[in-house]
């Protein structure tokens, strides 16, 4: 009994973060960490400042349930220099582009097949698909995260790839 005490705190102390997780403020301070600790994330002093410019958009995310899953997709256009960012729950999502440090809220900017790839977690699928349609000339790179926040626990998952375009599925 004792070792399962043990390791049950070894496991949680593992996926969790040391701060409790209760409002966007404390979200978004999280999100930030761990994309600058994990290198999820292009360039996440901005995506943290401009989240915060749009935080009412952001009620969407219920911290007072026991579990929660937050779900991102973001690229970044190198030749226009716009930053593009999806952020969703089973509930509601918020999209929109970063340019020249204005924010601006979009819809749509990504392929429609990629929201269920992200909230099954299919990297199988994903690498498959960047594999075989992701050499497209003017292909951006892509990040996708999926956030479980548990009983104000925050444990952040990401996948980098290449953009991809099948135009028989898309």
């Amino acid at each position: 009994m004792k070792y399962w005490v043990i390791f049950m705190c070894i496991v949680l102390g593992a996926c969790s973060s040391t701060k409790t997780i209760s409002d966007f403020e404390s979200f978004s301070k999280q999100l930030h960490r761990s994309q600058k600790k994990q290198k999820c994330g292009f360039y996440s002093d901005l995506t943290y400042k401009s989240r915060n410019e749009i935080k009412d958009r952001f009620s969407f995310v219920d911290f007072n349930l026991k579990l929660d899953t937050v779900f991102i997709l973001e690229s970044y256009n190198l030749e226009s220099g716009s930053l593009y960012q999806s952020v969703w729950t089973k509930k509601k999502k918020v999209e929109y582009k970063i340019q020249n440090g204005q924010v601006e809220i979009v819809s749509n900017p990504f392929i429609t097949r990629l929201y269920p790839l992200i909230e099954k977690w299919d990297i199988f699928t994903i690498k498959k698909e960047e594999e075989k349609y992701g050499k497209l000339l003017g292909s951006s790179q892509m990040i996708g995260a999926r956030i479980v926040i548990a009983n104000g626990h925050f444990q952040m998952d990401c996948i980098k790839f290449q953009e991809f375009f099948d135009p028989k599925k898309d």
